[in-house]
């Protein structure tokens, strides 16, 4: 399974993401592992960013099969 730097988890604190919506105690954000920010604690750009994920993830486990099948 890929790794992604962005990965979605509950907020342990308050604040303000990246993108400048709020972030309550126990709202879903986006958080960066590699820059370690939030990015976005929005409903919409979270399920965009889950998509694209399980999209990405579907595509490489397509590529290393095909490279498998190439002897690759």
């Amino acid at each position: 399974m890929p790794r992604f730097d962005t990965r979605i988890i509950l907020a342990r604190y308050p604040g303000t993401a990246q993108d400048g919506t709020t972030v309550r105690k126990g709202d879903r954000i986006a958080y960066c592992t590699r820059t370690r920010k939030v990015l976005t604690s929005d409903p919409g750009r979270l399920e965009q960013i889950e998509g694209e994920q399980i999209a990405a993830e579907h595509d490489m486990r397509w590529e290393d099969e095909c490279a498998r099948r190439c002897g690759l």
